[in-house]
């Protein structure tokens, strides 16, 4: 194996994330007729409020929340005011190749409860099953090359597109106002202050949005990047690399 192995292998499941994100505008697109008004959209901008309140109470309030993505757009280039020009190659660039040194204060992902209190005697399971988490992911460390990172910003703006016209098809109205205004991504385009859209999207699944799209490729393959690049905890990752140990024989 080559010494730029590992950061291959890292560059190609980025890959496989847009490659899913791009399938699923497509199954969006050509089963767009058989959504109905009530259903939710699997994937939607949250409003500031809404993403202000998930990191004050640490909190998903969502049920059916698979993951949260935070990307925002690249950063313009000082000296050409242009943002970097998407790239979903195979073909990793010479220099994404070099390990980065991700910030502390940016971790690749954090798992959120989606209650406070988790499960409960109601929910006919005992105290030893742990809580549903849902993680969160930051664009900037999930995707540390700014092409990549550009290409994940496009492929999430086509998803959304995607969902928006489904929506303008159906005639229903954005999921949390309630308006009639036009809306863009579950957003209304006339927001103002914390009900205008942030950076940080939604991704839902539940029996509701499965005929329309299946999420859990998508949810798939951003796990195996956390799975490979390593949780926040440096005691409880994952040397995928290493030799293993051998095992003797008596």
């Amino acid at each position: 194996m080559h010494p730029l192995i590992t950061q291959q292998v890292g560059h190609l499941l980025r890959v496989r994330v847009l490659q899913e994100l791009q399938m699923l505008t497509r199954r969006l697109l050509r089963r767009r007729r058989l959504a109905k008004p009530d259903e939710p959209p699997l994937l939607r901008r949250l409003t500031r409020a809404e993403w202000a309140d998930i990191k004050t109470s640490g909190v998903v309030p969502h049920k059916n929340a698979v993951a949260i993505l935070v990307v925002p757009p690249p950063n313009r280039d000082p000296e050409t005011k242009t943002r970097p020009a998407p790239s979903a190659s195979s073909m990793p660039n010479p220099e994404d190749l070099s390990p980065k040194e991700l910030s502390d204060s940016l971790p690749l992902s954090v798992l959120y409860p989606t209650a406070q209190e988790g499960w409960s005697h109601s929910d006919g399971i005992p105290d030893i099953v742990p809580p549903s988490l849902v993680p969160l992911y930051n664009g900037a460390s999930l995707f540390p090359s700014k092409t990549q990172r550009a290409a994940l910003h496009v492929a999430l703006g086509e998803v959304l597109r995607a969902e928006r016209t489904t929506r303008l098809m159906t005639g229903a109205v954005p999921v949390l106002h309630g308006n009639n205004e036009k809306s863009s991504d579950g957003v209304p385009l006339r927001a103002k202050g914390d009900q205008k859209a942030s950076h940080a999207i939604l991704v839902c699944s539940d029996e509701k949005t499965l005929f329309r799209g299946d999420i859990v490729p998508l949810a798939i393959a951003l796990w195996r990047i956390r799975m490979w690049e390593g949780g926040p905890d440096e005691d409880n990752s994952v040397d995928w690399m290493a030799e293993p140990p051998r095992r003797l024989y008596t």
